[in-house]
């Protein structure tokens, strides 16, 4: 994403952005995990235009109290980015 190819974001995890999709065998998943995965989805679809879905995923990152425990630097970043599309929509 940082290289501007936000749209190949999805063909990395094969068109699905849930992680019970990608990993179905898997019913756990670690918080670090979750939350990287939380992150990831939650930029891609505020790249993309699609502020409901990426929503979605920040309300999970808050939900799960994952914003106090891990990444601040790097949910910061998600975050503000989420809000600064919000403001100019």
């Amino acid at each position: 994403m940082d290289a501007g190819q936000s749209h190949q974001v999805l063909s990395i995890f094969n068109g699905k952005p849930d992680l019970n999709f990608i990993y179905p065998e898997r019913k756990v998943f670690d918080a670090g995990e979750a939350l990287a995965f939380y992150a990831c989805m939650c930029r891609y679809f505020t790249d993309v235009g699609n502020i409901d879905s990426a929503d979605l995923y920040m309300d999970a990152i808050l939900k799960n109290g994952f914003i106090k425990e891990f990444g601040q630097t790097v949910l910061k970043g998600v975050l503000d980015n989420l809000c600064n599309a919000k403001w100019k929509k």
